[in-house]
């Protein structure tokens, strides 16, 4: 949010109407002061210096999920909604139908995506314990670069971030 004592001449802002309910684009003209006719209407609306950025990402599988990872902060920074549609419903449709028991194997884009977005979550998933030498989900080939992993767990493990990221 914008004070109109912030507000900088030949600068583009915008003002929320809400008989539309949208962000209408609004150039400052001259620097605002208290004496000003217009200072108590740009008190009484909401001006921000971007328009809230909102996202739909349809389909909740590795990718989408990956997407609404990366995109998420961006989105609640600006003031904006991400939603996330999703066509497979188990409970509606037959959880069998949609077991997800595919394994899947991650390049070295995927990996260091999931390395950069999950932190701590990859390294619990794909590295062995200390003691251990298989890791809990993810089957890592580390001669070949490739990690293999379920899609189940893969979106497991991706809807988890999601969630904590949506929760904050």
């Amino acid at each position: 949010k914008v004070e109109p004592e912030d507000l900088e001449p030949g600068k583009t802002y915008y003002i929320y109407d809400s008989n539309f309910k949208i962000y209408a684009p609004f150039v400052c003209k001259k620097k605002y002061t208290s004496s000003d006719p217009e200072w108590e209407k740009l008190k009484m609306v909401n001006i921000v210096s971007m328009t809230p950025q909102s996202m739909i990402v349809i389909g909740g599988g590795p990718t989408g999920l990956l997407t609404v990872i990366h995109c998420t902060e961006n989105v609640l920074h600006s003031g904006g909604t991400m939603k996330l549609y999703e066509s497979r419903d188990a409970f509606e449709q037959g959880g069998s139908a949609f077991e997800r028991a595919q394994i899947v194997r991650l390049d070295s884009r995927w990996v260091a995506m999931l390395r950069y977005h999950l932190g701590t979550g990859y390294e619990d998933v794909f590295i062995p314990a200390s003691g251990e030498t298989d890791s809990q989900l993810g089957n890592t080939l580390p001669t070949q670069g490739f990690i293999e992993i379920t899609i189940k767990d893969l979106e497991c493990m991706l809807h988890l971030e999601v969630s904590r990221l949506w929760s904050k």
